[in-house]
């Protein structure tokens, strides 16, 4: 097992492969030290998982599950609407997102995905 960084315009980003699968961890950041939306930082984040899965040859056909940790939980509404039009209509992996405590205040959403 190893952990490898990939550094996508400077945010924080791991893929660590067990087998044939492959974990991703990938943190959202605001712009200039502002917070931007719920919205926007999601999809911001979920563009990224989009390009790092093709990075490894991968797509959002292969995902099992993801967790989303978010800042406030009174904004999962925005959350889940961007996640469902990232994920389109395929069968979605189970999905969990919960309120957590997160790396930088300016962060809104983290997420993982196997």
């Amino acid at each position: 097992m190893g952990i490898v960084r990939k550094d996508l315009t400077q945010r924080l980003c791991r893929i660590t492969g067990f087998g044939d699968l492959a974990f991703l961890f990938l943190s959202g950041q605001g712009h200039a030290g502002q917070v931007i939306s719920y919205a926007q930082q999601t999809q911001e984040v979920l563009d990224r998982f989009s390009v790092m899965l093709d990075d490894i040859g991968s797509s959002r056909d292969e995902l099992l599950s993801a967790t989303l940790w978010i800042a406030e939980i009174g904004e999962i509404k925005a959350v889940q609407n961007a996640w469902d039009e990232w994920i389109g209509p395929r069968l979605p992996p189970a999905l969990t997102i919960v309120e957590g405590r997160l790396a930088t205040s300016e962060k809104v959403i983290e997420a993982g995905l196997i």
